[in-house]
């Protein structure tokens, strides 16, 4: 998975069967211990026969049949607002954004700069600023929409003055607690509503103005001041006076109320990894400056410790237990986990952790880190890999070495693929690599004894007797850094497959025969990525689109999880999460036993999905 900015790791304990993956970019993985170590499997069904023999199919054609989805999750949020006591003019289903509502994808600017001091104004920036769909020429007259239920609590035509017209409403949330959004710089004629009046969300409620600046929306969502516009700037940072980033509230709030998240915790810090599960019932996350532990039940913080040098990367050995991080020195450290326990710890918490022993590396890039089957890491560098033992010897050293392209764990040996075409297939245990005599790159799915690689040519089963490889379904030209394979219980593969004239999902038989093919040439965007839970196949798309106007940059960034029938190919929408935040880091997923999934979404939100439950509900 060379090259992207999303990193999927499938839970494994050391013993028990896994796989994962190596990122050039990322370069992160986990280890830990799943809920439950049964294998949940389903038979292979009696519309999808297993063959007897292999073959070796050709490369298919352009005409696949185009991939259909369905997405109904955000329908099953919406509501018709009803008055209740409390809230008469009804309570927030879901947020929209005020400028292209529901989620602005075409606005160009607006979303990043809440917090900013400027000389001008003498003070922080207490909202956002907002163009229209086009350019900020164009932005004059463009339609201001309500972003939820409400009720009006002030909106005068001229209530800023020179700088326009201002509307402020109040959103009541099923559990009581309210907010205030609030729209400046209106063009006067637009503002027709009245103290009191209700909106619903997506209601026009008026049109950008031109204030004494260039036409913009000055977007706040805010704690206080409901009939009161303020200046749009604070004296000091507005998040800590009552002001909540507009963007990341918004998208924090549909996140959080989509159908099957069970949880969602947010953190100041960048969350370097989500590294897994501890004694089935602590999830344990490293930031750069700290270890966390937070239920896996409801998401409560249970614990956090400081840790004394930054982190950059890590992986986690729950049977030990062990937190292996690369620091900012560029050293291989080691934290152990029942330091965490330790009645020190807790009575002291801003103790930072010390390291039970450090490596210094000295690598001018962040290493990949692997875990080795029976304990220690392999940490591979820029031209060598090395194994270190969990007490921090080290065991081998090999190089040349090739950057890792994927990996995956079965039966007391780490499979590891590089990013070169013609280096081998490597096997490594705790004595070191052993390179297979079969050049060949790709990602890699396992199941029980196989082990298949996803190659720019076909898919390939290794035969483990004689450490060879045979092909068993031809696909020539195939670009697999924009690719992605995972193995299923039924003994089939889906391919994520892309070459120069389609982009497709296949599902290929054990023995190589092709099941179905569907295109999604023109229908998904950005970079696709397959993980399995419990038997279903779940897509994963991750795209980023940077909208340049006059130098400033809008990064948009989204997630979305597609539910794979895999009888007939067919998407079904679960999860869909975004951000307009340029500063945010990158996503990472775990599947945490067989019904859910851990993800931690652009190193700012931890969250906990259960994408049964939203399938259930987009196909109602």
């Amino acid at each position: 998975m060379n090259d992207r900015y999303i990193l999927l790791v499938a839970a494994f304990s050391i013993s028990a069967l896994a796989t994962g993956c190596g990122s050039t970019d990322l370069q992160a993985t986990s280890l830990l211990t799943t809920p439950s170590q049964t294998q949940t499997t389903i038979p292979a069904t009696e519309d999808i026969p297993p063959t007897a023999t292999p073959t070796i199919t050709p490369t298919p054609t352009s005409t696949a049949i185009p991939i259909s989805i369905t997405d109904s999750l955000l329908r099953a949020q919406q509501s018709t607002p009803s008055s209740e006591p409390g809230a008469r003019c009804g309570v927030v289903d879901t947020l929209d954004f005020p400028i292209d509502p529901p989620e602005a994808k075409n606005v160009r600017f607006g979303g990043q700069d809440f917090g900013v001091f400027r000389d001008a104004y003498y003070g922080y920036h207490a909202g956002e600023d907002w163009w229209g769909p086009g350019d900020r020429a164009s932005s004059f007259g463009v339609p201001v929409h309500s972003i939820g239920h409400g009720v009006v609590t002030y909106a005068e035509p001229n209530g800023w003055g020179r700088d326009k017209g201002v509307i402020i409403i109040r959103h009541t949330f099923p559990d009581g607690s309210r907010i205030l959004s609030f729209y400046g710089h209106l063009h006067p004629p637009s503002v027709t509503l009245r103290l009191g009046d209700c909106v619903a969300r997506g209601d026009p409620i008026g049109q950008i103005g031109q204030p004494r600046s260039s036409p913009h929306l000055h977007f706040e969502i805010r704690e206080h001041m409901p009939s009161s516009t303020g200046r749009g700037y604070w004296s000091s940072d507005p998040a800590k006076a009552g002001w909540k980033p507009p963007s990341q509230f918004i998208w924090t709030y549909r996140i959080q109320t989509s159908p099957g998240v069970e949880w969602l915790w947010s953190s100041a810090n960048n969350i370097v990894q989500n590294l897994g599960l501890w004694n089935r019932d602590t999830v344990v996350a490293i930031t750069t400056e700290e270890i966390l532990g937070i239920d896996f039940e409801d998401g409560s913080l249970l614990w956090k410790i400081p840790i004394s040098d930054q982190s950059t990367d890590a992986l986690f050995d729950s049977q030990l237990p062990l937190i292996y991080s690369f620091n900012h020195r560029r050293e291989l450290v080691a934290y152990e986990m029942s330091d965490l326990d330790s009645e020190d710890q807790i009575s002291a918490p801003d103790l930072p952790i010390e390291p039970i022993w450090e490596i210094p590396l000295g690598s001018s890039r962040a290493p990949t880190l692997l875990p080795l089957p029976n304990g220690g890491i392999a940490v591979a560098g820029r031209d060598r890999i090395l194994g270190v033992s969990s007490s921090g010897e080290l065991l081998w050293q090999h190089n040349p070495f090739a950057r890792p392209m994927d990996w995956a764990l079965m039966n007391g040996q780490l499979f590891l693929t590089t990013t070169g075409r013609t280096d081998p297939i490597w096997t490594i245990d705790e004595n070191g690599p052993t390179a297979w005599e079969v050049p060949l790159s790709g990602h890699l799915a396992v199941h029980e004894e196989k082990v298949w690689i996803y190659a720019d040519d076909g898919i390939y089963l290794l035969d483990m007797e004689h450490q060879s490889a045979d092909l068993i379904y031809s696909l020539p030209n195939g670009m697999i850094r924009l690719g992605d394979t995972v193995a299923l219980p039924n003994g089939n593969v889906l391919v994520d497959h892309t070459d120069i004239s389609d982009r497709r999902l296949m599902l290929i038989g054990s023995n190589g025969e092709l099941r179905w093919q569907r295109s999604y040439s023109g229908i998904l965007q950005g970079e696709l990525s397959l993980i399995e839970l419990g038997g279903t196949p779940y897509l994963v798309t991750q795209d980023e689109t940077n909208l340049t106007q006059e130098s400033r940059t809008t990064t948009w960034r989204e997630i979305i999880i597609y539910s794979v029938d895999i009888h007939s190919g067919d998407l079904t929408l679960v999860f869909h999460g975004g951000t307009r935040d340029p500063d945010q880091g990158s996503t990472s997923i775990l599947t945490i036993g067989d019904d859910r999934i851990l993800i931690n979404l652009w190193g700012t939100t931890l969250l906990v999905l259960n994408p049964r439950i939203a399938l259930e509900t987009n196909t109602r």
